[in-house]
């Protein structure tokens, strides 16, 4: 049996902990051996009675005894802790991950709290964490912090991180309605270490990020231009993968960037040199069909081309962009099909080139026979340009 092993250093849980881990034996012998004890994972299955004060206090006992604790791991449904003082003694640890975790203090902020207590920390991860009450999540006292993800946390109304280590943060809204209008601000204090960046929220929350030199990473679903803009200015060139103009869960497929202007295009291939992967969403798409109509209307121009060949062609080639996927819904063909033909033209190591969603480019107030005619012309449009430019594959879904 593992347990025999004084030395061990390793123990993973992965049942009904409720009843294994409440045997005297087991926790008498955790507490007697803590100090060999460096990774701690507690998975807790299909419960119906939430571990409340009876498993906070083995979390303190264990944290007491096992100071040399380096990892831990909880995760279940039935973990319910009602003191952040559970992991009061963990000097050591660096990695703390917790999902769907339970918290129910008197005291605000036991997340933040928590956290406080653990400043060697390194790596934090929070996914479906569930708080009694809206309260603001702060992270300022782990300056050794490198890694960080906050997924699915419900009641939290404001993010604020100071990690001048940070290398990768992640925070991803739920996806219910209820949430979405909890979280308003997302703020940032970094040094500029960052390297990949993940921000999938809904459009209206506040997000304040300092400029970052070495970024290579960046996912912006639901954050608009003006956010975006500044950080790949600053990123020198380095940006690998980038995803923006994707509208945030709960808003429509109308949902509009309007910060972005056609410029915008030219400044993205001119700022980001490097890119491997690219996915620009259906909010740059509505925002370039409004800019079409407004030139249109201001008599600058009849179609989508004389608006995109203002600003593109730049001197910068996207010469290691390797894959490409669009999904811009509110896109006219003509004016799609030119942006296409630009992305080509400035891609020559382009393999992949994806349209997604391709049925809402058609709308649905034209008749059969024009909506028919529009689709023949743009199909007829992508086998044009697969001929001229054969060193890319184009997919449409």
């Amino acid at each position: 049996m593992v347990l025999q092993n004084k030395a061990l250093k390793k123990l993973h849980i992965d049942h009904d902990w409720s009843y294994n881990l409440s045997d005297t034996a087991i926790l008498a012998w955790v507490i007697r051996h803590g100090h060999t004890l460096q990774e701690l994972s507690i998975y807790e299955r299909d419960t119906e009675d939430p571990l409340s004060d009876e498993g906070s206090s083995r979390l303190i006992h264990i944290s007491k005894h096992a100071e040399a604790l380096v990892s831990l791991v909880l995760e279940g449904e039935g973990i319910l802790l009602r003191s952040p003082r559970s992991m009061y003694r963990m000097h050591h640890l660096e990695r703390l991950e917790l999902k769907d975790v339970s918290f129910e203090t008197s005291t605000s902020s036991p997340i933040s709290q928590i956290i406080a207590a653990c400043q060697g920390l390194r790596h934090l991860a929070l996914e479906s964490i569930q708080s009694s009450s809206a309260t603001p999540l702060v992270i300022e006292s782990c300056p050794l912090l490198e890694t960080l993800s906050f997924e699915c946390l419900t009641g939290c109304s404001e993010i604020t991180v100071n990690a001048p280590m940070l290398r990768e943060f992640l925070v991803q809204q739920p996806d219910t309605a209820m949430e979405t209008l909890s979280l308003r601000a997302v703020t940032l204090v970094l040094g500029g270490n960052l390297r990949r960046l993940a921000l999938r929220l809904n459009t209206g929350v506040a997000v304040t990020v300092p400029v970052q030199p070495h970024l290579v990473h960046l996912l912006a679903h639901g954050i608009s231009w003006s956010v975006i803009q500044p950080l790949l200015q600053g990123s020198e060139g380095g940006v690998r993968l980038l995803e923006f103009g994707v509208a945030g869960w709960h808003d429509p497929d109308t949902w509009e960037d309007t910060s972005f202007t056609v410029e915008g295009l030219e400044f993205l291939a001119r700022c980001t040199p490097m890119l491997e992967e690219l996915m620009i969403g259906s909010g740059i798409g509505n925002r370039l069909r409004t800019l079409a109509a407004q030139a249109q209307a201001a008599g600058r121009g009849g179609d989508g081309d004389s608006l995109l060949k203002q600003s593109m062609y730049p001197s910068s080639y996207w010469e290691h962009l390797s894959h490409l996927r669009l999904h811009m819904s509110g896109t006219p063909g003509d004016l799609l099909l030119q942006l296409l033909e630009d992305i080509l033209l400035v891609a020559p190591s382009l393999s992949t080139l994806c349209v997604g969603s391709i049925k809402r480019f058609f709308t649905s107030s034209q008749s059969d026979y024009m909506r028919q005619s529009a689709e023949i012309k743009f199909f007829n449009g992508i086998l044009a340009l697969q001929r001229r430019y054969s060193h890319a594959t184009v997919l449409v879904e």
